[in-house]
């Protein structure tokens, strides 16, 4: 019984409700020790929602903006480590998002999210770090972290 206490809960103890790189899940270990801020943009909800769903559960603090006008204000009020960023927008293109966080906030990661294969290419040229087809997976969604190193196989 104490040994299940030592192994399970004075761990959780330490980390004190924040990820370490001691934490798991699924098989999976976070790339840092601090938890990484990450912004979705997308204007249809439900994509902007599995997804981020999906990255609270592996650790990360995640947001969306469902507009370039929010996701602009959002980029302006705070840092963010990652972006995952749609194209096509109902007020404009995801360059304009790309441009903007460029020119604040240079060092962030970019993802772009797309069901037009063909803009890959220019997602890249404009600054993106990844290309991420639509449809995707999870498994997607995890291949592109592991590239830009937010994520680590264990």
């Amino acid at each position: 019984m104490w040994k299940i206490l030592y192994i399970f809960i004075v761990p959780m103890l330490k980390a004190k409700g924040r990820p370490s790189w001691h934490d798991f899940y699924d098989g999976q270990r976070y790339a840092r020790p601090e938890m990484s801020r990450v912004l979705v943009v997308d204007d249809e909800e439900e994509i902007c929602l599995l997804v981020t769903q999906y990255l609270r559960k592996l650790g990360y603090e995640v947001t969306y903006s469902l507009s370039i006008t929010e996701a602009v204000n959002k980029l302006s009020a705070a840092a963010y480590d990652l972006l995952f960023v749609d194209l096509n927008l109902a007020d404009g293109s995801g360059y304009d998002v790309i441009k903007v966080l460029q020119e604040s906030h240079a060092q962030t990661k970019v993802i772009v999210i797309s069901a037009y294969d063909n803009e890959k290419g220019r997602a890249l040229q404009k600054g993106a770090s990844l290309f991420l087809a639509k449809p995707f997976t999870k498994k997607a969604i995890d291949e592109s972290l592991q590239k830009l190193n937010f994520l680590h196989n264990t």
